[in-house]
């Protein structure tokens, strides 16, 4: 494996473990209910909503698939 995609597999790896962090933030959420302290204080919802995704956004534009995938036909 090249150094641009083994770049590619780690940027890839942070975005799928922010959007991962977000997915367990809205289950532990929604487990509390409607009234539960990560649904009522916006701090969660920022820190653990918005930034991961943020997150994964930036990191797949600066890593964009269609930049640093290794061409198949050299395979």
């Amino acid at each position: 494996m090249t150094r641009k995609q083994m770049t590619f597999v780690v940027a890839l790896f942070i975005a799928a473990l922010a959007v991962y962090l977000r997915t367990i933030f809205r289950l532990a959420e929604t487990a509390q209910g409607v009234f539960g302290e990560l649904m009522t204080h916006e701090g969660y919802f920022a820190g653990l909503e918005f930034v991961p995704i943020v997150v994964a956004v930036v990191v797949l534009n600066i890593w964009h698939p269609g930049r640093w995938i290794f061409d198949v036909r050299s395979v």
